[in-house]
């Protein structure tokens, strides 16, 4: 089946980065015991397998780090970092890219939105931006120039990329 999306949500507890997020996310999973398919023609219940692949990739990728779990009243924040580069090429994860000679799956990083904050009820958003190959932090009622490593070392909710061959 296919199913669009606006951003892809990564679970970030096991990895440390947003290749590994990636990598989880499109792993192949096995589909047995109770979760088991039953087969239309014989009726029977059979192990199978499923993966999800991204179908069509974006001009504009917005990729949410879930960095918040449900456990307790409110909710608590994962306070974790994950790498995550300037470049991204999403070709390991497109269904049937390695196929495709044609097409270039390679965004660039343009935003990153962090939450400072220790749960789903409080903290505060703030989040840098490039522009014209400059980054700066927007913070409320302020705006600075930052350097490509400081954004790097961010501890991101969420990663804007766009893709290089519009």
């Amino acid at each position: 089946t296919f199913d669009p999306f606006l951003d892809l949500s990564l679970e970030i507890e096991k990895s440390n980065s947003l290749l590994d997020a990636l990598a989880c996310f499109t792993a192949v999973e096995a589909v047995e015991g109770e979760n088991k398919y039953q087969c239309i023609q014989c009726k029977q219940e059979v192990s199978a397998s499923k993966q999800l692949t991204i179908y069509k990739p974006p001009e504009v990728l917005a990729i949410q780090l879930k960095c918040f779990n449900a456990s307790g009243a409110y909710g608590t924040k994962i306070d974790k970092r994950v790498d995550f580069d300037l470049s991204l090429d999403l070709k390991p994860f497109i269904s049937d890219a390695q196929n495709d000679d044609e097409h270039d799956f390679k965004y660039t990083l343009y935003a990153v939105l962090v939450h400072s904050g220790w749960s789903t009820t409080s903290g505060h958003y703030y989040c840098f931006v490039c522009t014209s190959g400059t980054w700066h932090i927007l913070n409320d009622s302020w705006v600075k120039k930052v350097s490509e490593k400081t954004v790097l070392e961010q501890k991101a909710y969420m990663l804007f990329y766009v893709r290089d061959c519009l």
